[in-house]
């Protein structure tokens, strides 16, 4: 079974590509820190951003009209 979280409230589409920039280019090693101080939760439990998977324009996420699509390990 896979569990999903939605991030939204973004008011254009560039915003949200930048979050996705920022997440898959640091903001994941600062989100591994706080799962880190949760007491019941490690980085064993994999938030790590799929990048070898090939969505619908060859990255690792699909870009759709309203928003993007990644998956994490």
């Amino acid at each position: 079974m896979t569990y999903k979280v939605t991030i939204g409230g973004f008011k254009t589409k560039k915003q949200a590509k930048e979050f996705l920039s920022w997440y898959t280019n640091g903001g994941e090693q600062a989100f591994d820190d706080h799962l880190d101080c949760q007491d019941d939760m490690s980085s064993d439990d994999g938030c790590y951003v799929d990048v070898s998977r090939k969505g619908n324009k060859g990255r690792y996420y699909d870009e759709f009209d309203d928003g993007y699509y990644m998956e994490v390990q």
